[in-house]
């Protein structure tokens, strides 16, 4: 039976404004209205603010893309799964009304999540014509048909659009899965579903799912419950986030409330399993327990209890974090001959908890007492050492013990094999040995001879009446006028400083006098207060760190010589050049008798005098000719005499 002609149109319009653009939608009273203006096309048109003076925005008639445009879509794509119901036809003539009404909500529907689908399925207009601080009107009707239209004008105010944040997202992780809800009570009015995003890395999201829409259970008004609810299946040990964004008919979606994240992990489902408590000192116990390395991330923290029954109430006395800690360490007094011990795993999540079964311990003394503290010394200048250091407070003390040795590195040995009760100990030290310190440690003993460990070590220093090994000078030599002094450090080691003394020949008194007093790492010394005709006598002491002075050295000594003076040199040198035979000849005088030779020095063009002859004494004239003409020569004469003295040079220039 065929339908009866449609004789009315009913459409309402809706607008929502962003920065640049201005996307309206549009819905028709029925499918059967749907259906018609489908195949006549829309018109959108606008009228600035509230004004009647419309103006039609599009150009062509705004139709559905055919199925050759909707080819180069995705299957995938909003605007290809909006289509398959455009497109989609009643199995028969008789259903069209009741199947037309479904395609057409399934239609809306899958094209108001994203803007381009509701676009292409012509059921939206973007206008990006419009000015910045206008106000719009706009209003859809069917293009091309005589049919009465009743047409609801949508208003656009000057601002943006607003979107509120998307609902608040729940997440709670566990094995292989994660569980959501979020409830949109407060945002139904702006959003008609939600999105739900995953990521790995807190930057990328991608959808999973489909958008979710609040559909009322059977017996359920929609008021009675805003709260949507899914899951997500992830493996274990990988980090993921998630955000929901609410979606509007527009398809624009808005900012998300709130990332969630969390990793899988298996359930706790296994109980700890105590191992031991021990003691291990004096009111501090030792819990271990075991937890497969699988539950390590589930455990949260792990809770340990006491009883001195194990079918009576455990009272909870520590607790420590979880993760691979599978052992805590407790300072705990333990009054009862026996005790009961419970560890409970508590889950990260959901409230998981495992308890262990009572593990029975019963108290043994192998406690040791506390490590003594405080420890001090000091010794007088007869070698007596007092030692002395913080009384231990255990009821059970026994007393202690003193240990010494000469080397920190060293076996220390028991001073008194009784320990004593007293915190005060006296030593006697030898005096007349070389180690310069002497090392102590005392140990606590209790009523069952539980050692403790010993205390930190007091070094003491020996008092020092020995003196230092003597330096050994070995060198006193005149250099320059002064005198170097070098000696041989002293074997000693605690040698701080060497004392350097000097003696004079000229002085009378025969004093040794301190002249300067050197580092400890010095060997050598220049003594700069010394005048020429003295010998000079030197001696070096070694100086300890308690100011004890070694036997001082063999002295050595070294003289000074007088300036002696200065033997007269040649004089009258002649000089003759002769350019006809190319050479020049030197001739001198000298008055002194026991001259040995004559030494001739040369240079030319501003260079050093250079030695170019050594001649006998019997011998006064020198002929050069080596020479060449335009040069100017500078010629040097000097005397050495037999008793090894020299005399000054004597000069003569010459042109040649």
């Amino acid at each position: 039976m065929a339908q009866a002609p449609i004789t009315k149109i009913g459409i309402k319009a809706q607008g929502f404004r962003t920065e640049k653009k201005v996307v309206v939608r549009w819905l028709l009273d029925n499918a059967k209205q749907w259906r018609y203006a489908l195949k006549k096309g829309f018109d959108v048109e606008r009228a600035e603010g509230t004004s009647n003076n419309f103006i039609k925005l599009n150009k062509n008639v705004i139709l559905p893309i055919s199925e050759a445009q909707l080819s180069k879509y995705d299957t995938n794509s909003y605007v290809f799964q909006a289509m398959v119901f455009l497109l989609s036809k009643p199995n028969s003539e008789e259903a069209r009304g009741a199947q037309d009404d479904q395609l057409y909500s399934l239609y809306f529907l899958n094209s108001s999540y994203e803007t381009e689908a509701a676009v292409q399925s012509a059921s939206a207009f973007v206008d990006t014509t419009i000015e910045k601080g206008k106000t719009y009107t706009y209003r859809v009707k069917v293009a091309n048909t005589n049919i009465n239209q009743t047409v609801a004008n949508t208003f656009i105010s000057a601002e943006n659009s607003l979107l509120p944040k998307s609902p608040q997202l729940n997440a709670v992780f566990g094995n292989r899965t994660v569980a959501f809800d979020w409830n949109i009570k407060d945002v139904s009015a702006y959003y008609f579903a939600t999105l739900l995003e995953r990521s790995t890395d807190s930057i990328q999201f991608k959808r999973i799912g489909l958008p979710y829409i609040k559909i009322p259970g059977e017996n359920e008004k929609p008021e009675d419950s805003t709260v949507l609810k899914t899951t997500d299946a992830i493996p274990n040990k990988i980090k993921f986030y998630y955000r929901l964004k609410g979606i509007n008919i527009f398809g624009l979606t808005g900012e998300s409330a709130n990332v969630v994240s969390g990793v899988g992990g298996p359930d706790l489902n296994v109980a700890p399993l105590i191992k031991s408590v021990d003691s291990t000192n004096r009111n501090k116990l030792t819990i271990a327990w075991t937890l497969p390395d699988s539950l390590n991330d589930v455990v949260d923290r792990y809770e340990i209890y006491k009883s001195t029954k194990a079918d009576t109430l455990f009272a909870k006395v520590d607790e420590v974090k979880g993760g691979n800690t599978k052992q805590k360490e407790m300072s705990l007094i333990i009054k009862d001959e026996s005790s009961y011990f419970k560890v409970k795993a508590i889950g990260n999540r959901n409230g998981q908890t495992t308890t262990s079964s009572p593990f029975f311990y019963q108290l043994i003394d192998s406690i040791p007492p506390a490590i003594p503290v405080g420890i001090t010394g000091k010794v007088d200048s007869l070698g007596v050492v007092t030692l002395q250091w913080a009384n231990n407070t255990e009821p059970d003390l026994l007393g202690y013990r003193v240990l010494r040795v000469l080397k920190r590195d060293g076996e220390f040995a028991i001073l008194n094999a009784t320990p004593q009760g007293k915190n005060i100990f006296l030593d006697t030290l030898p005096l007349n040995q070389l180690n310069s310190a002497m090392f102590y440690k005392v140990v606590a003993v209790d009523q069952r001879y539980n050692e403790s460990k010993a205390s930190d070590i007091v070094a003491i220093k020996r008092p020092d009446i020995i003196p230092p090994a003597p330096p050994r000078l070995a060198v006193v030599v005149e250099k320059d006028k002064q005198m170097y002094l070098e000696w041989i450090k002293s074997f000693s080691k605690d040698v701080a400083s060497y004392n350097i003394y000097k003696l004079i020949s000229s002085d009378t008194s025969k004093t040794w006098n301190k002249i300067a007093t050197a580092k400890n790492t010095d060997t050598a010394y220049i003594d700069k207060a010394v005048t020429a005709g003295n010998t000079y006598y030197y001696t070096v002491e070694a100086v300890d760190s308690s100011a004890l002075l070694s036997p001082r050295s063999e002295p050595l000594s070294a003289s000074i010589k007088k300036a002696e003076e200065i033997k007269k040199g040649v004089k009258n040198i002649v000089t003759y050049v002769s350019t006809l035979y190319k050479y020049i000849e030197l001739s001198w005088q000298n008055t002194e008798e026991d001259a040995k030779e004559y030494w001739v020095y040369r240079s030319t063009s501003g260079e050093a005098l250079s030695l170019i002859s050594v001649l006998p004494a019997s011998k006064k004239r020198y002929v050069d000719e080596d020479v060449k003409p335009s040069t100017e020569y500078k010629y040097a004469i000097k005397v050495l005499y037999k008793d090894g003295r020299s005399s000054k040079m004597e000069r003569a220039d010459v042109v040649y």
